[in-house]
């Protein structure tokens, strides 16, 4: 989208089907995409992807620990993000996870509710 011209253009397909994803803009200009639902088939997803508007490209990232669907994503700074709530194949995902910039790591248990 350019504002000042008023046009909008398709931009590049994402790598994945990423229904009820979570996403956030990274302090870098990236949008971080985590986790989603992919119909067909009916199954949770723990892929994970950037996107760069400035390139109009996609780029895998590091996988999710789980599947996961319909969670929330923030940006934290410094290329840090959280991801909390949405669903797992076993029901409610209890944990929160932290972006690291180049991995996942364990909010700890509960960190969610704290």
């Amino acid at each position: 989208m350019d504002p000042a011209a008023g046009t909008v253009r398709a931009a590049a397909r994402p790598p994945a089907s990423f229904g009820a994803a979570a996403f956030t803009r990274l302090d870098d200009g990236r949008v971080l995409v985590a986790g989603g639902r992919k119909i067909p088939p009916d199954m949770l997803l723990n892929e994970v992807a950037f996107y760069q508007s400035s390139g109009d490209a996609w780029s895998g990232g590091p996988t999710l620990p789980a599947r996961r669907g319909a969670a929330l994503l923030a940006s934290l700074g410094s290329g840090r993000a959280v991801l909390t709530g949405g669903v797992t194949e076993s029901g409610p995902a209890g944990d929160t996870l932290i972006f690291t910039g180049n991995g996942w790591k364990s909010a700890g248990p509960g960190a969610a509710h704290a």
